[in-house]
């Protein structure tokens, strides 16, 4: 060899062959070429050595040959089956470019007629590189005298040259057998599955692929369209299945091949590596406390949890008892089970569809759907009926398959293991033809469970139910949060005590403090019942003048505005009496997107949110994505402290082209015909940064048009406020944020709920130091935090000088009475001591007392 060389030199000059063997890399670099992997672990031969004359010879086409170890054999490209022999002995599958690829299970084969072969896919079906195929019986063929030599061919219309050979011997199922380099002159691929691009990456992800950087990069696959590989090793998954991607196990600092095929193949292999390079704006994941932060034992015969949802109210224990189902094992044949499996998935993704998509309910309807469309948990379900099993069988195997996953990983996944437990009980109940809920509860019960699935509370609601406690979950957890919703008194985290609690045993709820009473005396049911009674015909009383203005006793007019995050909070709010719209998040119309939405998108929501607020005000906040809130669109680095990071106005000035996109069509919005609309921005530090967005407003047009106001949240607005104010036309506390950074606490930390209260002295001093520099300005304030529909908060913040308030809906009629309960003059005296005392329980205190005096006094 080293003398070939030589003589090889003598007859080119070294520079002459360094710059061909450099022409020749540009060329093998700058190729389109399709990786063949191996469709089975084994030994690899030259296609020479296959005993059979139309094999060794090519006849049909080239490639090589697996003399298989183990039953399995996968597909060696993504692609559709588009052959399938009878007997189930070869399987073609075709590349969306048109090359297609034969896999010959063993030599003569055919006359098995099928014996030994279990076909796991169909004709026509979707399979992924590496997707079981078929499952053979290596002893029967073998027993029967027959070679085992199995054949992988490349075929093209114009034949096809293999490149990169692996050498003769062990090969392992997935692994490279050879490449195919797709002739430049193949003119029959589609348009949309032109464009290839690979490359590799170091996962940077705390916590490696887990749920939410899965249903990320998922999602972006399949809104462009694209297919796509995730690869190490011997392990490879469907870029656009959050299943298999989790299935994959990819790890922090694990490098991985990433491949995506499809028109725009290049800036999404862009995005993805960003995100899997990145920290996709995570922190450790927090875990809720097993025990309420106060380390009070619980008073004898009650229970402590941890308040899900607030609330007093009592009645007759009745335990959960979930839909039983019993699915039979056999099907009635596959033709007949995939289409009953597919008629269900298509009947309950209507279902989901129909059932809104804005508001928390819409966050767990589209993991449901998210789920639902996964490529992979349908793979493994008709993987099982491929087997014989039933539509049902198949499904709930797989789902549980896949639930044991998402339950084995941290808070976050098992968040998705009720997702996927209500998903699958849906489609149960419609392969079954079984009610998938629960057994009814009489009205006025307590439901106890361990945990409850979100649909499970719908249905209890519909019950007419008084409360709901819960030996686990936690107060973060969607029941809890839907729970508050429904103004359904719910405790969480109570323990397993609780499933010793007899069926009818009567019990008190009280959700404010945490505490469930097992053996309530007559005299305690009979105060809960009137206090229950008397909250009923209260909250009657506030529906009724919702609609009318909120007017102090001292004859101040505070608008009582609503939050909103969608087209269906609007109808809400309107209905509930609110006076307009004092934050409208426009964060609903990029979380969950692999691209952000265009101008016109933009436009026509806001525009269309307007039409149903109108004549009422609305006002816009600018995008306040990072933090706890990234978009796949935009993956970050890593960042030690996101809530101190690239957030809020930083992103939006970060990127000019979100900015004008989202001022452009908040702009369009206000010219619309709607009621009057302001822009609000969120997380400014000083005043450069409002001077640059104001700029941008300027050069768009928008001198004139609208409002312009900021959001006050950090320490620096609160400080900065007298320059602030004198350059805003309006300043929004947002009390969440705001109390976050002047405690130091992190809002999202369950273990610190109970101390980072926005009542705390310091809070409130630094509410009271912005109004007061607002009001040298003629600068009005209003407040969009949770504190605006704190019935203690409510009176403070009158005193101090907000002039409106904006809630959720469902409290703005409340709010309204509240406020016209309150003298500001009164307060402002009341507030300074409050702002005096030493701790957030000591105002609360401080507030009850002297509400309950002025009550008593009445």
């Amino acid at each position: 060899m080293v003398l070939y060389f030589r003589k090889f030199l003598a007859i080119v000059p070294l520079p002459e062959f360094v710059g061909w063997r450099d022409r020749w890399m540009e060329r093998e670099a700058a190729a389109d070429w399709l990786e063949v992997r191996s469709p089975m672990q084994g030994w690899l031969w030259p296609l020479a050595k296959v005993p059979d004359p139309a094999f060794a010879e090519a006849v049909l086409g080239p490639g090589m040959a697996v003399d298989p170890l183990d039953p399995l054999v996968v597909s060696p490209i993504a692609g559709s089956v588009v052959t399938f022999h009878p007997s189930h002995h070869a399987i073609v599958v075709r590349h969306d470019c048109g090359i297609e690829v034969l896999v010959h299970v063993g030599i003569d084969t055919v006359e098995l007629d099928g014996a030994g072969f279990t076909p796991l896919v169909k004709l026509g079906q979707r399979v992924a590189a590496c997707d079981p195929l078929i499952e053979c019986d290596l002893d029967l063929i073998a027993a029967r005298g027959l070679s085992l030599a199995s054949p992988v061919i490349a075929v093209a219309p114009d034949g096809v040259r293999l490149h990169r050979l692996a050498p003769e011997g062990a090969v392992a199922r997935g692994a490279v057998l050879f490449a195919v380099e797709l002739p430049a002159d193949i003119d029959h691929r589609p348009v949309a599955s032109d464009e290839s691009a690979q490359a590799s990456v170091a996962i940077a992800l705390p916590h490696g692929i887990h749920a939410r950087p899965a249903a990320a990069l998922a999602r972006m696959l399949r809104e462009a369209g694209l297919s796509g590989e995730l690869s190490a090793g011997d392990r490879h998954a469907d870029l656009a299945s959050t299943v298999a991607l989790m299935r994959g196990n990819f790890a922090k600092d694990e490098t991985v091949r990433v491949r995506i095929q499809g028109a725009g193949a290049q800036a999404a292999l862009q995005r993805v590596v960003e995100l899997l390079g990145g920290d996709f704006a995570e922190a450790p994941p927090h875990t809720a406390p097993s025990a309420p932060a106060s380390k009070a034992p619980a008073p004898e015969g009650q229970l402590r949890g941890l308040p899900g949802s607030a609330g007093l109210a009592a009645g007759n224990a009745f335990h959960h008892r979930p839909p039983h189902f019993e699915p039979p094992e056999q099907g009635k044949g596959i033709a007949t089970e995939q289409a009953a499996l597919a008629a269900a998935l298509d009947s309950v993704s209507r279902e989901l569809e129909q059932a809104g998509s804005h508001g928390v309910v819409g966050q767990v309807m589209a993991a449901h759907r998210e789920l639902a469309a996964d490529p992979e948990l349908r793979r493994l379900a008709e993987a099982g009926i491929a087997n014989g099993q039933s539509a049902a069988f198949a499904w709930q195997t797989a789902s549980d398959e896949v639930a044991a996953l998402f339950a084995n990983g941290d808070a976050r996944l098992a968040e998705r293991a009720a997702d996927l437990a209500d998903l699958s009980r849906r489609i149960l109940s419609h392969l079954l033809g079984q009610s998938p809920e629960p057994s009814p509860a009489p009205a006025g019960s307590v439901v106890l469970a361990a945990d409850l699935l979100p649909s499970d509370l719908a249905h209890y609601a519909r019950c007419g139910v008084s409360a709901v406690a819960l030996s686990g979950s936690s107060p973060t957890a969607h029941v809890a949060i839907i729970a508050a919703g429904l103004g359904l008194p719910l405790l969480t985290a109570i323990g397993t005590s609780l499933a010793e609690v007899s069926e009818g045993q009567a019990l008190v709820v009280d959700a404010d403090a945490g505490l469930l009473d097992l053996a309530p005396s007559a005299a305690r049911l009979d105060e809960v019942a009137k206090a229950s009674a008397s909250l009923r015909s209260r909250a009657d009383a506030d529906r009724q003048a919702a609609h009318e203005p909120a007017v102090t006793r001292d004859g101040l007019t505070v608008p009582v505005l609503a939050n909103l995050g969608g087209l269906d909070d609007a109808e809400s709010a309107v209905t509930a009496g609110a006076d307009g719209c004092g934050l409208l998040r426009t964060e609903f119309l990029f979380l969950n997107r692999s691209q952000a939405p265009d101008e016109a998108e933009q436009a026509e929501t806001y525009a269309a949110i307007g039409q149903v607020l109108a004549p009422r005000p609305m006002t816009i906040r600018t995008l306040d994505i990072g933090g706890d809130k990234p978009v796949p669109f935009l993956p970050s680095g890593h960042e030690e402290n996101p809530a101190l990071g690239l957030r809020g106005l930083r992103v939006s000035l970060a990127h000019p082209d979100l900015l004008d996109a989202q001022l452009g069509a908040v702009l369009r919005a206000a010219s619309s015909g709607s009621g009057p609309v302001q822009l609000m921005v969120p997380m400014v530090s000083d005043l450069e940064e409002w001077c640059q967005l104001r700029s941008a407003v300027d050069r768009l047009g928008g001198t004139g048009v609208v409002r312009l106001g900021l959001m006050v949240e950090t320490p620096a607005a609160v400080l900065l406020a007298d320059q602030l104010a004198a350059e805003a036309d309006f300043l929004s506390i947002g009390t969440n944020d705001l109390t976050q950074y002047v405690l130091a606490m992190d809002r999202t930390n369950p273990a610190l709920a109970a101390q980072a209260d926005p009542l705390h002295p310091a809070v409130l001093r630094a509410i009271g130091l912005v109004c007061a520099q607002a009001a040298t300005h003629q600068c009005p304030v209003s407040v969009c935090g949770a504190l605006a529909g704190d019935p203690l908060g409510i009176p403070l913040l009158i005193g101090l000088g907000v002039g409106s308030l904006s809630v959720v809906p469902t409290l703005v009629a409340a709010t309204k009475r509240i406020v016209r309960e309150t003298d500001r003059g009164e307060w402002s005296g009341l507030v300074q001591e409050a702002c005096g005392l030493s701790d957030p329980a000591a105002v609360r205190r401080f507030v009850q007392s002297h509400l309950a005096a002025k009550e008593i006094g009445q």
